[in-house]
């Protein structure tokens, strides 16, 4: 179906643009994106609906965050200790970035903040947990790395030569 700007819209929303006419004039090409019957684009196939919703993806820190709160809870200046001195990724976290993707996180439902975890603490410190769904996203993303890494293994990314 074309719409107003002569464009070819799928009943998906994409836009298909046909190249009809090459002209050379005066050594520079120019082309003629008006669509004629006889030279459409096909369409796509269609995609099957998705009945899962689309995959997160974690930043580096998000998903170490949520490795972090995946044995118990823990306040904000125990998670930036835990990557930055137990885990050995190399991955330095500081307050801003940490907090920051804490916010995110809390916002998207993959982690809850809790009362304290421990009754020594300072009251002002905030505790996160981690929800059913930042479990399920730890558990997609491990998959997801799980399936990259054997790609690169297939492609030969760990022979001497590759």
């Amino acid at each position: 179906m074309l719409n107003q700007h002569g464009m070819l819209a799928s009943e998906s929303g994409i836009l298909y643009i046909a190249v009809t006419d090459i002209k050379e004039e005066s050594g520079a090409k120019r082309f003629s994106t008006v669509p004629r019957r006889n030279n459409v684009m096909p369409t796509p196939a269609p995609r099957p609906e998705m009945e899962e919703e689309p995959a997160l993806v974690l930043t580096e820190p998000g998903y170490i965050i949520l490795v972090a709160l995946l044995a118990r809870p823990a306040h904000g200046y125990r998670i930036m200790q835990m990557i930055n001195d137990v885990f050995r990724t190399g991955l330095k976290l500081g307050p801003g970035t940490l907090y920051r993707t804490l916010q995110r996180l809390t916002a998207a439902g993959l982690i809850d903040e809790v009362e304290s975890v421990d009754d020594s603490e300072d009251e002002r410190r905030r505790a996160y947990c981690l929800t059913a769904r930042g479990r399920d996203a730890v558990q997609a993303e491990v998959r997801r790395l799980d399936m990259l890494v054997k790609l690169a293994k297939a492609q030969g990314a760990m022979s001497r030569g590759g």
